[in-house]
């Protein structure tokens, strides 16, 4: 049985940007602070460009690295309303690995939650398919950290974009720019493999949308589904159905 929590905000959401320095992180980050909403970015490094553009409103901290206690007092101190987990790495590597961001980090997320005292409505970005098209440990984890999330009580809703287009080059869209650009032509198992893009401004416009609607009370359950009569209609122009928007209000997507 689904139980049904309601968002109550005055509309002076706090919001915490995990990952912030990243692709969408930092774009997201940026587009909720432009909209006014009060917004903490928090990532392990900043730019140079990226500090000057926070201020005092960045942090870096080791994130992925938190453990629980460390983690909810983030969340008391900036009195977090809603956290958008933009953390991911595409493979494993000296550095991190995906299990570790991905579901062990989530786990740590929504335990702190927990801890921290405070109805924390979370917004998670995730990958579109399902668990029989997982064949790596990117897809697997992932999937993994969607039904932890799922299965936790809290509000939420998971993100779920294909490939993310972005004027800058950053990991897959320096790959796919390289690849247009070099002679070499791709496998036709490659090449006849749908292919789904969206782009970033319309990712962070949904967050702006989700922020916006939970502020004004937004019913949510427990499985993430937010119950709404209207949804972004420039999201929806421009993604179709690349993200699987549900017709009765927002499911995973």
């Amino acid at each position: 049985m689904l139980r049904k929590i309601v968002m109550s905000g005055s509309g002076d959401q706090s919001i915490v940007v995990l990952g912030a320095a990243g692709l969408i992180g930092h774009f997201v980050a940026s587009e909720l602070s432009r909209r006014g909403f009060a917004v903490t970015a928090v990532a392990r490094r900043f730019t140079v460009a990226q500090r000057e553009e926070f201020g005092d409103r960045a942090r870096e901290v080791p994130i992925a690295s938190l453990n629980v206690a460390e983690l909810a007092q983030l969340l008391r101190d900036t009195e977090a309303d809603i956290v958008v987990n933009c953390l991911g790495v595409l493979q494993d590597g000296p550095d991190d690995r995906t299990q570790a961001v991905h579901e062990t980090f989530v786990q740590t997320l929504l335990d702190a939650m927990r801890a921290c005292g405070r109805l924390v409505f979370l917004v998670h970005v995730s990958i579109p398919g399902a668990d029989h098209d997982d064949r790596t440990a990117f897809s697997r984890t992932k999937r993994s950290a969607e039904r932890l999330i799922a299965a936790s009580g809290y509000p939420y809703a998971i993100l779920r974009p294909g490939f993310v287009w972005a004027r800058a080059a950053y990991g897959g869209s320096a790959l796919l720019r390289t690849l247009a650009a070099s002679p070499a032509s791709l496998p036709a198992s490659d090449s006849s493999r749908p292919f789904f893009g969206v782009a970033i401004e319309d990712v962070a416009g949904t967050v702006v949308w989700l922020a916006q609607h939970s502020a004004a009370g937004v019913a949510v359950t427990e499985i993430g589904r937010i119950v709404a009569g209207d949804r972004p209609p420039r999201f929806l122009d421009r993604a179709g159905r690349a993200l699987a928007f549900s017709r009765t209000g927002y499911s995973h997507f």
